[in-house]
């Protein structure tokens, strides 16, 4: 499996409220999503938002049921470090299967290549983006003078 070939869907929440909105739309993510096969969910936040919230909302999402987690960064200094979040994802949720990637390709590509199911991207606009991005060349959406995907 690589990139080409993934199947991933990508949801963004600031607050807790956006965590809810993510949690609930996860069911219609992408129609492979109602697979019996695990889902993957790389997730990533800012330091400064509720991040307790967030992991509350997505870890009941009956979507999300058994998901394995791969925490992982996003761009800037709010960033909260991949460690933490996977910590407080086992702290709220001992029995996931949790691990983290200090760089957000390189979390999305070991999703992608080690995924049963369908990936999902959480959290993060600025991980979503990055994740969209990597996954869909779409020039139109391109910021100017930037060239296609790495």
């Amino acid at each position: 499996r690589g990139f080409a070939d993934s199947t991933a869907g990508w949801a963004a929440a600031s607050t807790s409220p956006g965590a809810s909105t993510s949690a609930l739309a996860a069911p219609s993510l992408s129609p492979s999503a109602r697979r019996a096969a695990p889902v993957t969910l790389v997730i990533g936040t800012m330091a400064d938002k509720d991040v307790d919230g967030l992991i509350a909302a997505l870890g009941t999402s009956r979507s999300l049921a058994g998901a394995r987690v791969i925490a992982t960064a996003v761009p800037g200094g709010r960033a909260l470090p991949p460690e933490a979040l996977a910590a407080r994802w086992l702290a709220a949720f001992p029995e996931s299967d949790v691990g983290f990637a200090a760089d957000p390709i390189a979390a999305l590509e070991q999703a992608v290549i080690t995924a049963e199911g369908p990936v999902v991207v959480a959290g993060s606009l600025y991980l979503v983006g990055a994740a969209r991005a990597r996954l869909v060349d779409d020039p139109e959406l391109r910021d100017p003078g930037a060239s296609g995907p790495a």
